[in-house]
């Protein structure tokens, strides 16, 4: 209930924060400078959520929860910077450096449930009985350091090279050593060549790189952890009331475990055209992942529930286009436009034999990765066909289930993403708008699936008169006569007409029943991203309030989306910025809003 939400139940945050970043420069002569900066970034969040006794699920009968979250992150950069012209048509610049990182996470966690006093509010520990209070507590600390070194060449002043390097040990991974990323590119000027008035200047680039990503803390090592025994026949019990007992982690660690490891080409140009009035560029790219960290299941007989491994092996193929051009541009009136265009194919081609891996999601429909497919790929429940594609049916002319489930079912990569803007100014006036498009997303629109079961979504509201001259029956067998009336409609499903009511809802055809591939629909969407309408005043006006400037905007973000997705914004996402994604279930709105900024100066 909203209005018991809002007024009854809390949600307090309050959070500190401390950021210090110190840097001294020091020019030791004219081609050499030497730099050190140290920085910590340390807050502490603190929050507390209370139920109060009526609130659905865990608080029906009171719950309280509070975190206290600290985080340090800590680090020390220093670099000598430098450049000599090793002759007439070479030369040369540098940087040298060496840098640490630490992190250092803590949380402390306590949940309370079935309030002693509920009608108390007890914003602390100690409304309940030992058995429904839980402390969690979760502490880790990374570190990493590394050396590393970039040198840029300029030769006869067309070509430009640049390489780097960088060595460094992660606490992560003890037993890897030093890992090397390299990398290098390089960029050729061919406007001197070309000599063409119409090509103001053209570079051809191409270059190549790696980076890691290494695994998370204590992934290398077996670690027992809080727990142990626990019933849920006859009274409670659990271990960890009686003396607080340590286990083996269900999870294996893996002292061999590597770095995962990305590395990328690309090959592009950059142009600009007819007095700079067009710009154009473009780039082809391709990378590869390997060694990807999953935690993947063992078999039981180890003692272990899952295993992290280097498993994955991905790659991307991609383009990105990007182009802008001047279309009027006179004394008092200016119009211009930009556009961009991304295209990524992404396919996992190994998985260390594992046939799926869940990345996010429930168990009837998630996203993950399975070899073969793009990475993120949605598994569902889908209706059994023969050869030829069409549905199995069962004998009341409705679709069985499939015994197992789709992988494939959906994709929520897009085929291709693309943005336009302009630009228009008159005299003081100006006027930007951004337009943004995904196309061929898919989403698993979950809520409308529920919908169905709970029989309150559009297409269950109709009533329908049976006027196929014969009895049709539902998906439990009941018959309908010739113009009877019934809640659903008439569909055929290749088997003649049957009647789509609460028995399908409820069943098959509903968010809850064992096939969710028709809820996965295509989630392709186009937007106005941002527009924005400035004015900025003329000197008569400065002059009067004595100004050095002052300008008035208003803008406005995502106030339109164009998309055939009905009930939620199909850019949105139930686990958030995760790995898996394409996923709604009573996720929240996305966001429109107005912005008015005045800006003036002295």
């Amino acid at each position: 209930n909203p209005l018991w939400t809002t007024n009854e139940q809390k949600a307090l945050n309050d959070v500190n924060r401390f950021i210090i970043a110190p840097e001294v420069n020091y020019s030791i002569n004219s081609n050499l400078n030497f730099t050190a900066r140290y920085s910590i970034d340390f807050y502490q969040d603190n929050r507390v959520d209370y139920w109060p006794a009526g609130s659905a699920g865990d608080g029906n009968n009171g719950l309280w929860d509070e975190d206290r979250i600290s985080e340090s992150i800590k680090q020390f950069n220093v670099f000598f910077t430098g450049n000599n012209d090793i002759n007439d048509n070479i030369k040369l610049n540098y940087i040298v450096g060496y840098q640490t990182f630490e992190n250092e996470y803590r949380r402390l966690s306590a949940q309370e449930t079935s309030f002693t006093n509920p009608d108390q509010v007890y914003l602390n520990p100690g409304n309940t009985t030992g058995e429904n209070s839980v402390p969690y507590s979760f502490n880790s600390l990374r570190r990493k350091s590394g050396a590393y070194a970039v040198l840029g060449f300029e030769i006869y002043e067309d070509l430009l090279v640049e390489i780097t390097g960088r060595g460094e040990t992660v606490s992560t991974l003890p037993n890897a050593g030093v890992i090397f990323y390299p990398s290098v590119s390089a960029g050729y000027k061919l406007t001197d060549l070309l000599a063409s008035e119409s090509i103001n200047f053209f570079k051809l680039r191409a270059s190549y790189g790696e980076v890691g990503i290494e695994a998370d803390p204590y992934a290398t090592s077996t670690v027992f952890v809080p727990g142990g025994i626990g019933s849920g026949w006859g009274d409670g019990l659990d271990g960890a009331l009686y003396g607080n007992p340590f286990t083996l982690s269900s999870q294996r660690g893996n002292p061999d475990l590597k770095e995962e490891r990305k590395s990328e080409w690309e090959v592009g140009f950059d142009g600009r055209f007819f007095n700079d009035k067009i710009s154009l560029s473009a780039t082809y790219y391709q990378n590869k992942i390997v060694d990807g960290i999953l935690s993947l299941p063992t078999v039981p007989s180890t003692g272990f529930g899952s295993s992290l491994q280097n498993a994955a092996t991905i790659t991307n193929k991609g383009i990105e286009i990007d182009f802008s051009a001047d279309i009027i541009r006179s004394q008092d009136f200016y119009a211009a436009i930009n556009a961009s265009f991304t295209q990524n194919r992404n396919l996992v081609e190994d998985l260390a034999g594992s046939a799926y891996f869940i990345l996010n999601g429930f168990t009837s429909t998630s996203s993950g990765i399975a070899e073969g497919h793009p990475f993120g790929v949605m598994r569902s429940g889908a209706y059994e066909r023969d050869g030829n594609g069409n549905y199995v049916l069962n004998d009341n002319g409705f679709p069985n289930a499939a015994s197992e489930r789709k992988v494939g079912a959906g994709d929520p990569n897009p085929d291709y993403r693309a943005g336009l803007g302009t630009s228009i100014s008159y005299k003081n006036f100006s006027l930007t708008t951004l337009f943004e498009t995904s196309q061929g997303n898919d989403v698993w629109n979950g809520t409308k699936g529920v919908l169905h079961f709970f029989g309150i979504h559009k297409n269950t509201e109709g009533e329908t008169v049976n006027n196929t001259g014969d009895v049709i029956v539902n998906s439990a067998g009941t018959p309908i006569p010739d113009g009877a009336t019934f809640r659903g409609y008439i569909e055929d499903f290749g088997g003649g007409p049957v009647a789509v009511d609460s028995e399908w809802w409820t069943t098959n055809g509903g968010g809850f029943g064992d096939v969710g591939e028709i809820f996965i629909e295509d989630g392709s969407w186009v937007k106005l991203r941002e527009i924005t309408l400035s004015y900025d005043f003329d000197s008569s006006i400065l002059d009067k309030l004595k100004m050095s400037n002052l300008s008035l905007s208003v803008s406005g973000r995502n106030l339109f989306t164009w998309t055939d997705i009905e009930g939620f914004d199909p850019e949105n996402n139930l686990t958030g910025a995760s790995r898996g994604r394409g996923l709604e279930y009573f996720s929240n709105p996305g966001t429109r809003s107005v912005l008015a900024t005045l800006k003036f100066g002295f």
